[in-house]
């Protein structure tokens, strides 16, 4: 079939071509499982064109598999043949060499970077001669050494003939024209026992199952004296499942060993035994109604009239092989293939490439729901960032420190107070007033009016100078010197502190955290209560000496209490003082520092966040694409009719 033109395998690759191109706006994360099944698909196409016949040799622990194989490739050198031992650890294909003709064992390993899957497809299929395989084999001498050594023993045990498990062991059996399946393009494919404890697949059974795949016809080995146990029912399930009723067969291998009864009596039992063979055959395929023709044939005879001693027998080799009905089953098997080896093929490459699309389909299916869950993750992932994004903004553009009102701190009050009565006192005792406003007994009307006038002035300086000292002590002030008028105990810094406390703990159920130690004491002056800051400017009146004497403290009508001035004047600032802080002012100023404080410590949460929330809205604009491009893909590839054996081989004729 090799060069011929399948029209139907060209028209489904050209759908799947069209598939991978609808599919490439997917991102690669989410197009691996669809490469992985386009090449697996690609490789079942490719599968229609091999030329070489694989049949698998499988069956439980000494059923006669091995001798099976050794008679079919004509040649004690195929398998190792031994009793009561598990003679095959690790399959072994077994084919004719074209090169050496002694023959030679072939180990092959995986290479490196690749997985054991795809060098195993790409080492089938270099023995269809469809490829080559990338990595040379080590070759050993053929013969019964180093075939126990390969094929049974462990890689510790095995005299460092191998230095790894390996990929596949090929055996090339002497060039000879005695086997007539070599002749036929037929490859062989030794399994060990499916029940077997020792065997390294045994322990894998994807690996078994991948060896099913390949081979175009399965013969099945049972002894006609042993049931069919439990292990190697799951792969006969497994080929049910998958394989085409022509693609396998059941050989029982007849065990006479009731030699001392009659004829008539052993018969009867031989054939009770392949009926219960049979029996148990469907059952364990899940195939009831299936048509199952087995060959019942002896090959512990068949050995020996084949490759046995003519020296060991005590009868005719011609008459035992009769006996053993083993060249009928060959005759079959060989105008079987003959026959229908070809049409098998094509019904093995149709069961695999159905089977590699419906599972392609399959694994896209989950992907998508797969894709579904994270989408839904993702929304929930989104809206929690948004209502975090909104929080944190909330925090600090929405803000409002709670109205309160605050009073000048007795400390600070007291301070100011000293500072300007000592600055009054250096005013007095400066050369424009010093001696020209302290009125003497002897003082005559003249002169108390002149130093009235020199006290009026007095006063009006010393208010102006109160007035910005006031200012400008107040404006270098510190928020700690502002207390709460209901709570003196507490001053504005720890009612900010308070505050940031609340803030941060309504922040806490979405992780954003605030730092609540942020306002420093020393740190955070008042500054300008308004951009005018005005006081009302002191006025205490025009000093006159007709006046009376005692609203200036005066003591015998000579000397007058300056200290009344000093706090008149310091009364009426502070008077403006209390007005201008109990208009909230502060409540502002404490405002726009809390809403400083809390943005900077919340904003690179907020340009993380946003951040965060841009490339989430990128990840679901890509998932959401991603589902709809496999959606659609897997309609399509539902509507697609696998190739069948039949319309390519009505094409091909």
């Amino acid at each position: 079939m090799q060069g011929k033109k399948i029209e139907s395998l060209e028209a489904f690759l050209h759908e799947i071509a069209t598939v991978s191109e609808a599919l490439k706006g997917v991102s690669d994360d989410n197009i691996k499982v669809w490469t992985e099944g386009k090449k697996q698909i690609e490789r079942a196409v490719n599968q229609f064109y091999g030329e070489k016949h694989f049949i698998i040799v499988t069956g439980m622990l000494k059923a006669g598999k091995s001798t099976l194989i050794d008679l079919l490739a004509r040649t004690r050198k195929a398998s190792l043949v031994g009793f009561g031992v598990d003679t095959t650890l690790r399959p072994a294909v077994i084919k004719m060499s074209e090169t050496e003709p002694e023959g030679c064992i072939k180990v092959y390993y995986k290479p490196d970077g690749m997985d054991e899957k795809t060098a195993m497809q790409q080492l089938t299929d270099s023995l269809r001669g469809l490829k080559e395989f990338s990595k040379i084999p080590i070759k050993y001498e053929l013969n019964d050494n180093y075939l126990r050594k390969i094929l049974c023993s462990k890689v510790e045990e095995s005299d460092n003939c191998l230095n790894a498990e390996p990929l596949l062991v090929i055996v090339e059996v002497p060039q000879n024209n005695e086997s007539r399946f070599f002749a036929n393009d037929c490859i062989l494919l030794d399994m060990p026992g499916l029940d077997s404890t020792n065997s390294v697949q045994s322990r894998d059974n994807e690996k078994y199952k991948a060896f099913f795949d390949e081979c175009d016809l399965l013969l099945f080995v049972q002894s006609s004296v042993a049931p069919i146990n439990k292990e190697a029912g799951k792969y006969l399930k497994y080929i049910g499942l998958t394989r085409d009723e022509s693609t396998y067969s059941l050989v029982q291998n007849v065990m006479n060993v009731k030699y001392w009864q009659h004829e008539s009596v052993t018969d009867k039992e031989q054939q009770n035994q392949t009926r219960d063979g049979i029996k148990a055959f469907k059952q364990c395929l899940d195939k009831d109604n299936a048509e199952i023709k087995p060959y019942r044939v002896n090959l512990g005879m068949a050995y020996d009239a084949i490759l046995g001693s003519d020296d060991d027998l005590k009868t005719n080799k011609s008459e035992l092989l009769k006996d053993s009905h083993f060249t009928e089953m060959e005759d079959n098997l060989i105008t079987d293939i003959a026959n229908n080896g070809g049409y098998r093929h094509l019904a093995h490459c149709a069961d695999v490439l159905r089977n590699t699309l419906s599972n392609t389909i399959t694994n896209t299916e989950k992907q998508i729901e797969e894709i579904k869950s994270r989408l839904s993750e993702l929304s929930d992932d989104e809206k929690s960032l948004k209502r975090k994004i909104s929080k944190i903004k909330r925090a600090y553009e929405n803000y409002q420190f709670r109205p309160m009102q605050f009073a000048v701190s007795e400390n600070l009050i007291k301070e100011i107070k000293e500072n300007l009565f000592k600055e009054f006192d250096y005013i007095k005792s400066s050369e424009k007033y010093s001696g020209k406003i302290t009125i003497q007994p002897e003082d005559d009307n003249t002169k108390i009016k002149a130093k009235a006038t020199y006290l009026t002035e007095f006063m009006n300086e010393c208010g102006v100078f109160a007035k910005k000292y006031i200012r400008d002590s107040f404006k270098e002030a510190y928020l700690d010197n502002l207390v709460n008028k209901n709570d003196v105990s507490k001053n504005a810094i720890q009612l900010a502190q308070e505050e940031l406390k609340v803030v941060a703990e309504g922040l806490k159920d979405d992780d954003i955290l605030l730092n609540t130690d942020m306002i420093s004491a020393n740190a955070n002056k008042i500054g300008e209560l308004d951009s005018t800051f005005a006081f009302a400017d002191f006025d205490g009146g025009r000093f006159e000496p007709q006046r009376p004497w005692y609203l200036f403290g005066f003591q015998k009508k000579i000397e007058y209490n300056l200290n009344r001035i000093y706090d008149k004047i310091f009364q009426h600032y502070s008077a403006e003082l209390s007005k201008l802080i109990g208009n909230n002012n502060v409540t502002k100023i404490i405002t726009t520092l809390l809403k400083s404080v809390i943005q900077d410590d919340l904003q690179p949460q907020l340009v993380e966040c946003e951040k965060s929330l841009s490339q989430m809205q990128g990840v679901i604009e890509t998932l959401s694409r991603d589902e709809s491009l496999l959606k659609d893909a897997v309609v399509t590839l539902k509507s697609m009719k696998s190739p069948d054996a039949e319309s390519i081989k009505t094409i091909n004729n």
